[in-house]
């Protein structure tokens, strides 16, 4: 079996039992034959999946439940044998997959003008109802928040890292500033609020500029903002 000839080289000092989805046995490497710790697959195509693409393949079998652990966590499997591999690759053919795949992602996601836009488009032009699920609903921040107290909600956290951003500026009236990726203009709102800056708000999102315009003339903030 060639798996069972792949993790043999693979264990050195240490080693594992391999059993095949018809219940066949094989010994890879130097494993403590009294509670070995064993590797079942139970899908007969993981014979030939796992030699040509470990990388991808065993994560995935793992999930589905088509590989199962005895004798240890998956976590101990691992680091045995990540031990034994180092960082070297597992086969050439796993190495081959993997830099034909890379090569692949790049040319298709290589992330020019028109499809940046149409990636925004496709992500933030939906509306605002999805994002005021899970982002603070005053200022739809992304980035992190800042919590200076256990109880405190969402939106003080991210009025707290707002606050806490634009001391470290230490910006003054007539200062110029470009937020490159606005989002809905939380930041830039505050930053015209709260230091009377011009600020110029920048975003893909047709969406997001719309409403950001709509937003600074409500707050009347619309003389200080150009997005």
């Amino acid at each position: 079996m060639i798996l069972a000839r792949l993790l043999s080289r693979i264990y050195k000092k240490n080693g594992i039992v391999l059993i095949d989805s018809e219940g066949q046995k094989y010994i890879c490497g130097k494993p403590d034959l009294k509670n070995p710790v064993t590797l079942k697959l139970l899908k007969k195509n993981l014979n030939w999946k796992l030699v040509l693409n470990p990388d991808f393949n065993f994560p995935e079998a793992y999930m589905r439940g088509e590989i199962q652990i005895e004798n240890a966590s998956l976590l101990e499997f691992l680091y045995m044998t990540f031990e034994s591999i180092g960082r070297e690759e597992i086969n050439y053919s796993g190495y081959m997959i993997k830099k034909i795949f890379q090569l692949w992602r790049f040319f298709t996601n290589y992330n020019l003008p028109g499809r940046s836009k149409k990636n925004v488009k496709h992500h933030y032009d939906i509306g605002e109802e999805l994002y005021d699920l899970f982002l603070d609903k005053k200022h739809r921040q992304y980035s992190c928040a800042y919590f200076t107290k256990d109880n405190e909600s969402l939106e003080d956290a991210q009025q707290n890292k707002i606050n806490h951003i634009i001391k470290k500026l230490n910006l003054k009236p007539g200062h110029k500033i470009l937020d490159v990726g606005c989002g809905w203009g939380g930041m830039a709102f505050e930053i015209a609020r709260q230091s009377q800056c011009e600020v110029t708000g920048i975003s893909l999102s047709e969406n997001q500029i719309k409403y950001c315009k709509e937003k600074a003339k409500e707050l009347n903030l619309d003389r200080f903002l150009y997005p």
